[in-house]
C-alpha cells in the first residue's frame, strides 16, 4: 500500500559525519510522521532528481534558477588556463616578497597590478 506524506519544511538532522547519514522528517496525511533516512549517495541522487522535477515546470511553476553542467570543455579549458596564470602570477608575488630583492621590484609591481587586475573581473584573491 502506498503511503503518502509531505514535506513540511523540517531540518536533515545530522546522524553521522562519517560516513554521512540523516534522516529527513515527513508528515503522513493522517499526521504520523515517517523518516526518510539518507546517506551522501542518496542525498545526491534526490537533489538531483528534485532539480530534474523542477526544471519541468512551465508558465507560474517554470523554474527559476539555473543548472550548469560543466560539460563545455572550453569552458574548463579556458579555466584552468586562467586558474594557472592567476597561479603564476601569485607565485611570482610570492616569490618577490620572499626574496626582497631589488630586481624583483618591478615584478612586484606587475605581480600586485595583476593581482590587483584580477580582483577587479571577479577573482577571488588571497593574500
Amino acid at each position: 500500500m502506498t503511503k503518502i506524506v509531505e514535506y513540511q519544511d523540517s531540518d536533515v538532522t545530522v546522524v553521522s559525519r562519517n560516513p554521512l547519514r540523516g534522516a529527513l522528517e515527513l508528515v503522513t496525511d493522517d499526521d504520523d510522521t515517517t523518516v526518510l533516512e539518507l546517506d551522501r549517495d542518496s542525498a545526491e541522487w534526490l537533489v538531483s532528481a528534485l532539480v530534474e522535477f523542477l526544471m519541468k515546470g512551465d508558465g507560474a511553476d517554470a523554474p527559476k534558477m539555473t543548472v550548469e553542467t560543466g560539460t563545455d570543455a572550453e569552458s574548463r579549458h579556458r579555466d584552468q588556463v586562467l586558474s594557472a596564470i592567476f597561479e603564476g602570477i601569485l607565485a611570482a608575488y610570492q616569490a618577490t616578497l620572499y626574496e626582497n630583492n631589488d630586481p624583483f621590484g618591478n615584478c612586484a609591481t606587475f605581480a600586485e597590478t595583476a593581482l590587483a587586475s584580477l580582483e577587479s573581473v571577479g577573482f577571488r584573491v588571497v593574500r
